[in-house]
């Protein structure tokens, strides 16, 4: 999909070297302004090119209509546990 972004874009950005991949995919999206309108645009027209392989990794019971707010809550809670930083570990001082 990038051949087809014009113009082409060269902009850089530091991350850090430990960053995992869902934390970097979601720093390039937002960075460079991608949005998902691509994929909900394929997943809805059958005719699509990417129609198939999009309703294949993202599965037949996705439905971008129709939202669970529970379940989104819930999700959201996860990833936030998850990506939260966690308290530098306490030096131990021997002297």
């Amino acid at each position: 999909m990038l051949r087809a972004v014009h113009p082409c874009h060269s902009d850089s950005a530091e991350v850090p070297a430990d960053i995992k991949l869902d934390r970097l995919h979601l720093t390039l999206q937002a960075a460079l302004g991608w949005t998902n309108v691509e994929m909900l645009e394929a997943i809805n027209d059958p005719q699509h090119e990417c129609y198939a392989e999009i309703r294949e990794w993202i599965g037949d019971d996705f439905d971008p209509i129709t939202l669970n707010p529970d379940q989104l809550k819930a999700k959201v809670a996860t990833l936030a546990k998850r990506w939260s930083r966690k308290p530098p570990a306490k030096k131990l001082h021997v002297t």
